[in-house]
């Protein structure tokens, strides 16, 4: 349970922080390569206003399980604190296929939470990026506040 997000039943951030350092040692002994993904949900604060907490916390755990679905096999999702997720890979994949997946947890939130919203992200990859959990973390995090902005300005 100490490693475990009570609402969406994924790992939480202290699992988060320790899965990263072991993939990383991982990382290095094999001389191979992993992401790290960042999410930061839209509109939880409208969600909440408007269907209550139980609908935030709904919708919450709707998108935490739809990143766990589109990422089964390839990766582990966690939730970081309040509307923030991440995803740790140790597979190689191209920003495509990376964009792909999100899109299509994205897509699977709305249908199932009938919520029209969307989720910022960034990626950060081991060892181009950065060479620690914390700088990758750092790194996927800066990208996903980017994308928020863009994506706020794009409206």
């Amino acid at each position: 349970m100490a490693l475990t997000d009570s609402l969406t039943g994924l790992r939480n951030r202290r699992a988060f922080e320790a899965d990263l350092e072991r993939a990383i040692s991982m990382a290095r002994a094999t001389e191979t390569s992993l992401v790290v993904l960042s999410f930061d949900l839209d509109g939880l604060k409208q969600v909440n206003d408007s269907l209550g907490h139980g609908g935030g916390d709904q919708f919450l755990s709707t998108f935490g399980q739809s990143l766990a679905t589109e990422f089964e096999g390839i990766g582990a999702a966690y939730r970081i604190g309040g509307d923030e997720f991440a995803v740790i890979s140790a597979r190689a994949l191209d920003d495509d296929s990376l964009q792909a997946r999100i899109k299509a947890a994205i897509a699977r939130v709305q249908v199932e939470s009938a919520v029209q919203t969307g989720a910022s992200s960034g990626i950060a990859r081991f060892p181009e990026d950065a060479q620690s959990g914390g700088d990758l973390l750092r790194v996927s995090d800066r990208r996903m506040y980017q994308d928020k902005l863009h994506r706020r300005v794009g409206r």
